[in-house]
């Protein structure tokens, strides 16, 4: 019985409940701006308007590599998937060339399209909320990135955008 008491006083709470989003925070788009412009590519990007489901088991295992984390909980990849059920409008962003599309439009085969995805909890790091960003040239040959996002007074912050080793 003092087994049971004990191991259930050093079981880490739970993680407090992510806020409900109604948009991608604009310093998402800014965060890729710079990365784009680090990059090289100053061309106008397509933009998709509004989050695509990019939060998928695949992409929470390119998460967790970088992370470090061989093992996450499958509660919160199931919650963390759970995001994808709602499509979110993009906050505004006048740093770089965006050329808003929508998610259904045709991709042109030489042009740089971006997408991104809700607000998650990725599910091996405590507070760590973020979006995930696939940049593709006409849909093909994607490079995903994780931009954290950080509460800061009330407002989210993003951080810097991070290139995973995610090919799908």
């Amino acid at each position: 019985m003092l087994l049971l008491l004990a191991a259930c006083n050093t079981a880490a709470p739970a993680p407090p409940p992510l806020p409900q989003f109604t948009a991608v925070p604009s310093g998402v788009l800014e965060s890729m701006c710079v990365r784009l412009h680090d990059e090289g590519i100053a061309s106008t990007v397509d933009l998709v308007r509004t989050s695509r489901p990019l939060v998928t088991r695949q992409s929470l295992q390119a998460l967790a590599e970088l992370a470090f984390k061989p093992r996450v909980d499958g509660a919160l990849v199931e919650a963390a998937v759970a995001t994808n059920a709602t499509a979110l409008p993009l906050g505004k962003s006048e740093s770089c060339a965006w050329h808003p599309v929508g998610a259904a439009s045709p991709r042109s085969a030489d042009t740089m399209t971006l997408e991104v995805s809700a607000p998650f909890a990725a599910p091996f790091r405590r507070g760590g909320t973020g979006v995930l960003a696939r940049l593709s040239l006409g849909g093909e040959s994607a490079t995903w990135y994780w931009i954290p996002l950080a509460n800061q007074n009330g407002a989210w912050v993003a951080g810097h955008a991070t290139p995973l080793a995610l090919h799908q």
